[in-house]
């Protein structure tokens, strides 16, 4: 759906700037999505524990970044 949506629009090609938080679960690190596919940057921001399931991006699950860091970025 967020593919549909956002196309293949990069997040540096944005007029504003974005930055998408996201935890990696096995490590419990911040990743921050400052560049790349916006979709899949949104897309790991939305995977909040419990009702959507962890996204996966080579050996990392990722998730909604408020599990490592509650301030919004």
């Amino acid at each position: 759906m967020l593919h549909r949506t956002f196309g293949t629009v990069a997040i540096e090609e944005l007029v504003r700037s974005f930055i998408s938080g996201c935890a990696e679960l096995r490590t419990g690190q911040l990743l921050l999505a400052r560049w790349g596919p916006l979709w899949e940057g949104v897309g790991f921001s939305m995977s909040i524990p419990i009702l959507a399931p962890p996204q996966v991006r080579g050996r990392s699950l990722l998730v909604d970044g408020s599990l490592v860091d509650n301030l919004p970025v």
